[in-house]
């Protein structure tokens, strides 16, 4: 695993081989990771990384925050409930040096109560598969204000996902088994 571009481009995270043998992870790929950040900051608006506030739900790695502030972001908050994660997560910060510009929270995101005084305008939403934790995770962030208004979700699964209401379909890509759907967050 590695930053695809921006400040840290090619910089290396965790290895992936010493991950996969202590803990399941399920960290989105260079190549899936790449077509992501190629549609925010050139096909779906004007560059949406640069000085967004990023948050980084179910975010196990940190890849997709990481990157994200190698591109520009202001600020990524990363939610990962599992310990181990959150432990290589701290790692990966720590190998870039971005403390400054990271917080990281250990809690299960149904139960995350509003700790920030500022919104966020792009979302990273990859919960494990089939569990419908993505759908929760967003009643949260609606609830609690977590969402700009316009905000960018960007939620892996590996099926189409029946949009909640509050959110607008912008464009869907399937990589291999994985499907990636981008949201556009419209506040009532």
């Amino acid at each position: 695993m590695r930053i695809i571009g921006g400040k840290w481009k090619r910089r290396k995270l965790s290895d992936f081989d010493e991950i996969k043998k202590t803990e399941f992870l399920r960290p989105t790929s260079d190549r899936v990771r790449e077509s992501i950040f190629n549609l925010l900051e050139n096909s779906l608006g004007n560059n949406l990384v640069h000085a967004s506030n990023v948050l980084d739900i179910f975010s196990g790695t940190g890849a997709l925050g990481l990157e994200s502030l190698s591109r520009g972001a202001n600020k990524a908050v990363f939610i990962e409930n599992g310990s181990f994660a959150r432990k290589v997560l701290e790692k990966n910060i720590a190998l870039l040096g971005a403390n400054d510009l990271t917080k990281v929270i250990h809690q299960d995101v149904r139960k995350i109560k509003k700790t920030f005084d500022y919104s966020f305008d792009l979302i990273f939403l990859d919960p494990p598969y089939g569990k419908r934790l993505g759908e929760k995770a967003i009643d949260v962030l609606i609830k609690n204000n977590y969402l700009a208004e316009n905000s960018i979700i960007v939620w892996e699964e590996n099926s189409s996902i029946s949009s909640p209401e509050a959110l607008g379909l912008i464009d869907e890509r399937r990589y291999g088994k994985t499907i990636v759907s981008f949201f556009r967050f419209k506040n009532k």
